[in-house]
């Protein structure tokens, strides 16, 4: 995967990017539902406002060969399973050089660090 595909995502602004985004801050994999939630929390922790579908946008993503869809047990606490996405990226390496020049990335990265220190 080259990195100049992944800042062309990066640079649409859309639910897409922020997928990437999110998968970026979180090693290059999350379960479909901490996806969405992590765009949440992305978000509105800037006042934007989040709308769309998340596994729409995760499945466009996969066309384009930037992700991995896999449907897979997810383990809880309650010893249960149940069979959910594990989205991966394809390429972490290369998504984590476009974010390094992402302005959303890096104020998102700043306000983690800033809520991990009060």
């Amino acid at each position: 995967m080259e990195v100049e595909t992944i800042k062309e995502i990066l640079q649409r602004k859309d639910l897409k990017s922020d997928v990437v985004r999110v998968l970026g801050i979180f090693g290059g994999s999350l379960w479909l539902s901490e996806v969405e939630d992590e765009i949440k929390a992305m978000n509105g922790s800037m006042g934007i406002q989040f709308q769309g579908d998340v596994k729409k946008a995760v499945e466009e993503l996969e066309k384009e060969g930037i992700v991995i869809l896999d449907y897979r047990p997810k383990g809880d606490l309650s010893g249960k399973s149940v069979r959910e996405y594990l989205v991966k990226l394809k390429d972490l390496s290369a998504t984590l050089v476009a974010l390094a020049g992402d302005e959303k990335y890096r104020r998102y990265m700043n306000v983690r660090r800033e809520a991990m220190w009060r």
